[in-house]
């Protein structure tokens, strides 16, 4: 069987999905698209949105954060509370 002169699409697939994987946290995607798309009012409603403990979202808002694709600033009238943009 002669070797194709391109690369087959199914391989192109399968790297993408592999850098994919490495630079977002399983829950990464849902968080963002949550937060973007639905009006959560506080990390409770964002956790119960995407399906995932308390705990667990803040370790990935904190990492989400990090890694810049999201900004947290704190609520001037509720200082426990921060505002994600």
């Amino acid at each position: 069987m002669p070797v194709p002169r391109v690369t087959p699409i199914g391989l192109h697939l399968s790297s993408t999905a592999k850098v994919v994987a490495r630079a977002f946290a399983p829950h990464t995607w849902q968080i963002l698209l949550t937060l973007k798309t639905c009006a959560v009012a506080n990390q409770r409603e964002i956790a119960a949105a995407v399906g995932i403990a308390g705990t667990t979202l803040t370790h990935h808002l904190n990492a989400t954060e990090r890694d810049g694709l999201l900004t947290r600033r704190r609520d001037p009238g509720n200082r426990r509370v921060h505002i994600g943009s």
